[in-house]
């Protein structure tokens, strides 16, 4: 399945066929001994991720650490991704970032600028490898300037002449996870099968916060329902009214349910109009719209999921909460929550799809619009029939 835009990958193809040209010392020509695991010291990560990226590249680090026992682990990411792994305790060293090709921000001269800049941050430390895990050239190209003997990608875009090591991507592996998973493979790294799930851990500090939330809000004994009914991108989001229809027929058929409203960043009218349909028809819900880390510390609370293509279906399933995802342009196969014990992907197949555009060049959003309150009913059901079963 195609994995990229591709044309933004003809684009970077030929910025790196120019770059190529003018490249004196291309690493990859030389020949490099195998890497002995005890020794490795210093390791950089190149985790320019959303949220969900963050939490499917869990077991990665997981594996980068067993694999290198004295290390010390480097990412260089996003804020959001700060806040999420720093909890785990899973990386020693965050270099922040704000990148032009996933935060809201545009490619002026400042932000670029700005951007390479905290290259230079990273270079306080030596670092024995430099791991980029997508194959995307503007990646590769911030890599190329950090002090590091070894550096690791795929060569998706291009970029191999900056990489000590530019790893052959296996087109048969779908999964984001399992495709990070497979450059370590053959970087040399070794796991199993129980390493590969992502697993999101509360300390001792933040389950009693989740359980004061819980005391505070009368939520014992209640089937909680979570809802996160926004996307970043209009091609992601099912609409509002849908999920409103939805939350009545959950409300009729299930008479102890809260439901929880999950709201991100510009999701206010969204949430706003489900809220107006909530209050009319008297249904009991809470509004959840507080700091990034403490949203990813009440999802725990949900006995299940319902949500878009988001961030929401990936904290969730970290956690094993049973999940029912609705995608609209991208099918699940890239980027499925696998961890949670349940899961239901809500995906139609269209001429157009997987489309990897953020809007939809036919103007129908048909594989959206095209998915039915009784069809994710139908979905959500059978497991919200067994949960609330065990709540009773």
């Amino acid at each position: 399945m195609s994995k990229f835009n591709a044309a933004k990958i003809e684009k970077l193809k030929k910025i790196d066929r120019t770059f190529k040209s003018l490249y004196l010392f291309p690493k990859n020509r030389k020949t490099y001994q195998p890497v002995n695991k005890a020794d490795v010291r210093e390791i950089l990560l190149m985790g320019i991720w959303l949220i969900g990226d963050t939490i499917m590249h869990l077991p990665v680090i997981n594996v980068i650490k067993k694999n290198y026992p004295n290390s010390r682990i480097t990412v260089v990411c996003e804020k959001q991704s700060e806040i999420i792994l720093k909890s785990q305790n899973l990386v020693d060293r965050f270099i922040i970032i704000k990148c032009p090709w996933v935060a809201p921000v545009n490619y002026s001269l400042k932000n670029l600028t700005k951007f390479f800049f905290s290259a230079r941050i990273a270079n306080g430390v030596k670092y024995d490898l430099a791991f980029e895990f997508r194959g995307d050239w503007r990646s590769i190209f911030y890599m190329n300037f950090v002090n590091a003997e070894r550096k690791i990608s795929y060569d998706y875009s291009g970029g191999e002449y900056m990489l000590t090591d530019a790893i052959v991507p296996d087109t048969g592996i779908e999964n984001l996870t399992a495709e990070s998973l497979h450059l370590l493979k053959q970087f040399g790294c070794t796991y199993d099968e129980t390493e590969t799930v992502p697993r999101l851990n509360l300390s001792m500090h933040e389950n009693e916060f989740v359980a004061e939330f819980k005391a505070e809000r009368r939520l014992d004994g209640k089937f909680l329902i979570g809802i996160h009914p926004g996307s970043t991108q209009v091609v992601k989001r099912w609409d509002e009214n849908k999920y409103s229809e939805l939350i009545l027929k959950l409300s009729k058929t299930y008479h102890n349910c809260v439901f929880l409203l999950y709201e991100g960043p510009n999701e206010r009218s969204t949430v706003e109009a489900i809220e107006q349909v909530l209050e009319q028809n008297n249904i009991e819900y809470i509004v959840i719209n507080k700091t990034l880390r403490e949203y990813v510390l009440l999802v725990s609370l949900c006995q299940i999921m319902i949500c878009n293509d988001s961030g929401a279906a990936h904290i969730a399933g970290a956690y094993n909460i049973p999940v029912i995802v609705i995608f609209g342009s991208r099918g699940p196969e890239f980027v499925f929550p696998f961890g949670s014990r349940q899961q239901e992907m809500i995906s139609h197949k269209l001429d157009c799809k997987p489309c990897l555009q953020t809007y939809c060049k036919f103007g129908t959003l048909l594989c959206l619009t095209s998915i039915t309150v009784n069809e994710v009913f139908d979905k959500v059901r059978p497991i919200a029939d067994l949960l609330a079963k065990n709540i009773m």
